[in-house]
């Protein structure tokens, strides 16, 4: 199986190309025109596109092969045409035009993963009987570029929100700054890597106050709002079907929000001193009245795991960051993440495959810590992950390798480690004035981004990939990152900037 390791030669696109030279699979090495050592009457591989060991083939283009004779239709199929990466079997559609058989993927195949194709002799030919001998072949696809500046909408007067799920898509929702002041709402789709137009979710004769977001795995998406002159009205609107249904307005209190596959939309809010947990079903007018999850403490973040969501909050009376899970109108037992008697700061979260999540936070004024959540077994496990640094992330793959950011001083540094291993030391990749933030993704393979911005300032990026980081690269010039969503299957990217009044991205495909 061919393996391979720069980074540097990964270049954009591929043709297509006859079998030779590959170790003599697939190679016509006796010249009869049959394929390597075949008899002239069997059935063998001419060539193939990509070839073997292609270091550089697109993620969404077909794998075609040719063969000496025609195929029969019935003989193809994934058991006698594999196609498979590191993650399992890589799904898509067969189509047989005579001597040529095309397998088209349905979704594009991950960026840097190496991909194998395993033919076997179940393929067959009226002419030729069986294909002579089993044949393979392995190739790299390429890895993405940066896209140039997205615009994705105007006039925006605040946003409110950047919501995501676990495929990377998106909800933005913002209020207006020209007109009647009104919340309208963006959404990124992972899968067509599009953004839509904007979409009015409400319109009032009242500034909008608080607002959050979320999105569901099957792309349908909820806002919440409050008004600003009355905080205890709040209104919500979802979005199913492609367009968002009429907002409903009612008394209660704002909070942050997620929203299962079934539907159902659960809100985590600050009422009375405490973290309560209210619902809303898909076809419900009214939320449920509010439940008390983590009594004396305040709403930090709520994290969606399938079906299930972690409520994060602060708890007032230990000074410590603690979490609680609800579903199927349950809650767990509360578990402590930080320490007590610490303030806790810069929470961040990340997805992984599965229900698994990985969140950080800045413990006191100097140390960072990550939590990894286990959705299998519903629980979290933290630990301590850098001191005397500020503006730190750290994320992880389920295979449990990681990656890490930091900030220390004007000094940009990353640091990698490999599952089951403590951190290598950090590896300074840039110095930059006025950088206050920073964040990362890692892939299932083990490839991540990591990026650095300033208040006001620029934001950088830095790529790993095959155990290095790549030089550090100005991504955008202005104002700083917003959001950096990463897509943890197929390795793509989005940062959303808000510069201006304008909501603009960044694409990594």
């Amino acid at each position: 199986m061919g393996r391979f390791i720069s980074l540097a030669i990964l270049l954009v696109g591929i043709g297509c190309s006859c079998i030779s030279g590959n170790g003599g699979m697939g190679a016509d090495d006796d010249g009869d025109g049959d394929g390597p050592g075949g008899d002239a009457g069997a059935l063998t591989v001419i060539s193939t596109n990509p070839e073997n060991e292609e270091p550089r083939a697109q993620p969404d283009a077909p794998i075609v092969v040719a063969f000496s004779h025609p195929v029969l239709t019935e003989s193809v199929s994934p058991a006698t045409f594999a196609v498979t990466s590191s993650s399992g079997p890589v799904a898509g559609a067969f189509d047989v035009d005579g001597a040529t058989v095309t397998f088209t993927p349905s979704a594009p195949m991950h960026r840097l993963g190496v991909h194998d194709v395993m033919l076997t002799t179940g393929i067959a030919s009226d002419d030729a009987g069986s294909l002579a001998a089993p044949f393979q072949l392995s190739f790299r696809v390429s890895d993405g570029e940066w896209s140039g500046r997205i615009d994705v909408a105007d006039g925006v007067g605040d946003l409110r929100e950047v919501a995501h799920n676990r495929r990377g898509d998106m909800v933005l929702a913002y209020a207006t700054s020209v007109g009647p002041v009104s919340i309208e709402a963006v959404l990124f789709d992972a899968a067509q890597s599009a953004f839509s137009t904007p979409g009015l979710v409400e319109q009032e004769a009242q500034p909008f106050g608080e607002a959050h977001a979320a999105i569901n795995d099957e792309g349908d998406a909820i806002v919440v709002w409050s008004g600003l002159t009355d905080p205890q009205t709040r209104g919500w609107s979802r979005r199913s079907a492609g367009s968002w249904v009429a907002a409903i307005v009612a008394p209660g209190q704002v909070g942050r929000v997620a929203l299962t596959s079934d539907g159902t939309a659960i809100m985590a809010s600050d009422v009375g001193g405490d973290a309560v947990i209210e619902t809303l079903a898909p076809s419900a007018t009214a939320w449920s009245s509010p439940a008390i999850a983590i009594p004396s403490a305040s709403v930090r973040a709520l994290l969606q795991a399938g079906d299930r969501v972690e409520l994060i909050a602060y708890k007032e009376a230990t000074q410590q960051l603690m979490a609680r899970g609800y579903a199927q109108g349950s809650m767990t037992a509360a578990q402590a993440l930080s320490s007590p008697g610490a303030a806790v700061s810069s929470i961040d979260f990340q997805y992984l495959p599965g229900e698994d999540m990985v969140m950080t936070w800045l413990q006191g004024d100097d140390e960072v810590r990550y939590a990894r959540f286990d959705g299998a077994a519903g629980t979290w496990t933290q630990d301590t992950l850098a001191a005397g640094t500020a503006g730190s992330a750290v994320c992880e793959n389920t295979a449990g390798a990681r990656l890490a950011a930091f900030i220390s001083g004007e000094s940009l540094l990353a640091a990698h480690a490999e599952p089951g291993e403590s951190f290598a030391g950090p590896q300074n990749v840039g110095s930059r004035p006025g950088m206050e933030t920073a964040g990362c993704a890692i892939d299932e393979l083990g490839h991540g981004h990591l990026f650095w911005a300033g208040e006001g300032g620029r934001s950088f990026r830095s790529r790993f990939a095959d155990g290095l980081f790549a030089e550090l690269l100005e991504l955008a010039n202005g104002p700083p990152m917003v959001r950096a969503v990463s897509d943890p299957i197929r390795g793509t990217a989005r940062v959303i900037f808000f510069p201006d009044g304008n909501l603009t991205a960044r694409s990594f495909d």
